[in-house]
């Protein structure tokens, strides 16, 4: 009877073990694949560190196309669809899901991302938005309560990533 019991439990350990550890790792590269097919701007940060993203380009990127697309229309001052910027990290766990939008006048940047130095959380109305070294900034922004930021990263990728896309797009 006691066998029968210690196979039992070593079975249902086994069985427990197998299903959690595949489960988790599947779902999270199915969230990264999902948010590429559905056309979100993704960067999935292989660095531990702001410092390994910005100075060894520890990224990877998909979609870029739609940022560019964005600075595009907004310099012709025309509306333009919303960007969703989904970030992950080196484990394929999504750290946040931010948003761009260009309504022919303003830009709203709603960022759920701290990892960034100087952009903090929360919605934001800006003037400009500018692509420049790899990163996408917002300029002459302010928060829900008024106070002013001048300048905020609201996307870090890498310089040729950028002339990829850029090229591709022609």
């Amino acid at each position: 009877m006691k066998k029968i019991l210690k196979i039992g439990i070593l079975a249902f350990v086994l069985m427990g073990a197998a299903c959690s550890d595949d489960t988790g790792k599947g779902s999270e590269k199915a969230v990264e694949t999902k948010a590429i097919k559905d056309g979100h701007v993704v960067a999935v940060h292989l660095g531990d560190t702001f410092e390994d993203l910005v100075h060894q380009g520890k990224v990877q990127l998909h979609n870029l196309d739609k940022l560019i697309q964005l600075e595009k229309k907004s310099d012709a001052g025309e509306k333009a669809d919303p960007v969703t910027i989904s970030i992950f990290n080196s484990q394929k766990q999504e750290l946040a899901q931010n948003t761009l939008n260009y309504d022919g006048k303003v830009f709203t940047f709603k960022n759920e991302y701290e990892g960034y130095k100087g952009t903090p959380k929360g919605e934001f109305t800006c003037g400009y938005m500018s692509i420049r070294g790899g990163s996408v900034f917002l300029e002459s922004c302010k928060d829900q309560d008024g106070k002013e930021i001048s300048t905020m990263l609201a996307f870090l990728g890498t310089p040729k990533a950028f002339r990829d896309a850029e090229e591709k797009a022609k």
